[in-house]
């Protein structure tokens, strides 16, 4: 499966951020969303795509980590807007890996 459509397909089961995630059965993270969610794809690639978002967060755990080591911004405190940032990151990683073919 390509890269962009293992995003894609996370990208449904991403948490947008209203309500809990738990009661509707969404993923906070995306990386969980890769993980336990996407379907068709091989361990490698489910792999590469994890290991893609590792390296856009610079050793970072999550967005939230990498937001406040680099911007200051406290993520946690408006947990609707991470979600979202989230969501529009997934956005620009689809469209960057369907670019390249991938």
């Amino acid at each position: 499966m390509k890269t962009s459509e293992i995003f894609k397909a996370a990208k449904k089961h991403l948490w947008n951020g209203i309500g809990e995630n738990r009661e509707q059965l969404k993923e906070k993270y995306i990386c969980n969303a890769i993980y336990w969610r996407v379907e068709g794809c091989s361990i490698d690639e489910v792999h590469y795509a994890k290991k893609s978002i590792a390296l856009l967060l610079e050793g970072h755990e999550t967005l939230d980590d990498w937001l406040q080591a680099n911007h200051k911004i406290n993520g946690r405190d408006d947990r609707r807007k991470l979600q979202q940032t989230r969501q529009a990151w997934l956005d620009h990683l689809i469209a960057h890996y369907k670019s390249l073919g991938d």
